[in-house]
């Protein structure tokens, strides 16, 4: 039985489709999902939403204040942050805290927009600045 070249054309194509599917979802669910508590929180300043993850200190009370580590880059290492604080805290070397972490989204480079001072965005023009410009009153 002779297979058709354009049925193995196609199976192939199916095959790295799939592959290609499964390595995007497994990427969007490491950076933009936590075993923590997810929340959605909608920007009217951004017109965007933007989830947070909330990490809860062990034994949680919501009549009891925590000290608060606010985390950007939320999606890399939140996991490293969680066992930290918790090591510490077992120590006695600091309170347990809440960490709020804040992902960058997934599907654009909001992290360059986010977390990049304007003058050294990817996306700035690097020529020299013109002489007559170069007074710090020009600046801001």
């Amino acid at each position: 039985m002779k297979i058709s070249l354009k049925l193995v054309f196609t199976s192939l194509l199916a095959i790295l489709f799939l592959i290609g599917a499964y390595v995007l979802s497994s990427k969007y669910f490491e950076h933009y999902t936590s075993e923590f508590i997810n929340h959605d929180i909608y920007s009217d300043f951004l017109s965007e939403e933007r989830r947070v993850f909330v990490r809860l200190p062990k034994g949680y009370d919501s009549q009891k204040s925590y000290p608060l580590i606010i985390k950007l880059d939320g999606n890399f290492n939140l996991n490293r942050w969680h066992e930290s604080v918790t090591t510490l805290s077992e120590k006695k070397l600091i309170e347990d805290s809440v960490i709020v972490s804040i992902p960058n989204l997934f599907w654009t480079d909001t992290r360059n927009r986010d977390l990049v001072p304007p003058y050294a965005r990817k996306d700035v023009q690097i020529e020299a600045r013109p002489s007559t410009e170069n007074s710090p009153e020009n600046l801001w």
